[in-house]
């Protein structure tokens, strides 16, 4: 897989955890979703990609499933953006569980 493809694939992969983290606390602030959506059109994602993460921010759509496995294998990076996201809103409990359990679910 050419590079530019397994970067694309990875930042669709991270951005769908974001929204996962943004909901954790039960509110989805304007700050969080201009951050997920800005990176989603920077780094090029189809705009019906991009209309799903801002439905799904909005609470207008289920949140976008999680590619488990692909995140595995790249769990420290996935952990280590996820965990920077969640602090740049303040860690509450919610996000530190949310954090908790991505880890879970990434861990071997």
């Amino acid at each position: 897989m050419p590079a530019a493809v397994a970067d694309q694939r990875f930042f669709r992969e991270v951005l769908r955890v974001l929204v996962h983290v943004a909901f954790a606390d039960g509110h989805v602030s304007v700050e969080e979703s201009f951050g997920i959506l800005e990176t989603a059109r920077a780094r090029g994602l189809p705009a019906e990609e991009i209309a799903a993460l801002e439905a799904a921010l909005a609470g207008k759509a289920p949140l976008p499933e999680l590619d488990l496995p692909y995140l595995a294998e790249h769990r420290a990076r996935v952990l280590e953006v996820a965990r920077l996201f969640a602090e740049g809103d303040g860690l509450v409990g919610a996000e530190v569980r949310a954090l908790e359990r991505l880890n879970r679910l990434l861990s071997p």
